[in-house]
């Protein structure tokens, strides 16, 4: 059987391949495609997660330390050492009774009083009621 020269060529080529690959080096992917083996320290945990949660308690140590000093600041700014003097009104009689007048007539508005019983008696509650289940309406 007579062999195509072409196909010869292939065949060689193939056989010298075989040789070679035992002799060859193993490939490496070119620098930069992939992260460098050799950095095995601290990986994304400690720099990543590890760096958040440090800089998110300097940011609470901050803001504590600026509320401190804020509300010190407030303080200083709003406060007095000394009392302040409180001036003392003088009034006649008739003025004092008027004045009596208009507080007790405010505070009415305010505290219901029942004609049939006294302001210091407190009503009693029904025995029923504190059965009954409470309603809204």
């Amino acid at each position: 059987m007579a062999i195509d020269p072409q196909h010869e060529r292939f065949g060689s080529d193939l056989s010298n391949d075989h040789r070679n690959v035992e002799t060859a080096a193993p490939y490496r992917p070119p620098a930069g495609s992939q992260q460098d083996s050799s950095n095995k320290g601290c990986g994304c945990w400690v720099w990543g997660c590890g760096g958040l949660m440090l800089i998110a308690f300097m940011l609470v140590v901050a803001v504590s330390f600026g509320g401190y000093w804020l509300f010190n600041q407030q303080v200083e700014k709003y406060t007095d050492t000394e009392p302040t003097e409180m001036p003392i009104v003088e009034m006649d009689e008739q003025e004092l009774a008027r004045l009596q007048e208009r507080v007790e007539s405010f505070s009415r508005r305010f505290v219901p009083q029942d004609s049939d019983e006294s302001a210091d008696e407190q009503p009693q509650p029904d025995a029923d009621a504190a059965d009954q289940p409470l309603t809204l309406a």
